[in-house]
């Protein structure tokens, strides 16, 4: 345990972030610049 108490709707968002960030790769942002 963090310690760290988070609301479910945070969860939530916390869920789909790293749900988004497993579907990108470094090569992306390399690509930008």
């Amino acid at each position: 345990e963090a310690g760290i108490a988070i609301p479910d709707e945070q969860e939530d968002e916390v869920e789909k972030f790293r749900e988004f960030l497993d579907t990108i790769t470094p090569e992306d942002f390399e690509r930008d610049s």
